[in-house]
């Protein structure tokens, strides 16, 4: 697993994708708005395009009507990567 870290719009994502498409990898996002759908525009989310580039999780899931929080991120975040690792 790697984790990229970095200020807002200091490439991670671009990063995240090059790495992903590198090694075979998914890319699961820890952005607590891109989680909701209706988001989309107003969070810099990857596009439509990038995503079909590799996997992308943890993406739009969510309604902007349902909370998430740290401890929601956690769980989906856990379950994810255990699927990853299948």
């Amino acid at each position: 697993m790697l984790i990229i870290a970095g200020p807002t719009a200091s490439g991670k994502s671009a990063l995240a994708l090059a790495l992903a498409q590198r090694l075979g990898g998914t890319v699961i996002n820890a952005d607590a708005m891109q989680c909701y759908a209706e988001l989309r525009t107003v969070t810099a989310r990857p596009s439509p395009a990038d995503e079909r580039l590799a996997p992308h999780r943890l993406y739009g899931v969510r309604a902007a009507t349902e909370p998430a929080n740290a401890a929601w991120w956690r769980q989906a975040a856990l379950q994810e990567m255990e699927a990853c690792a299948l």
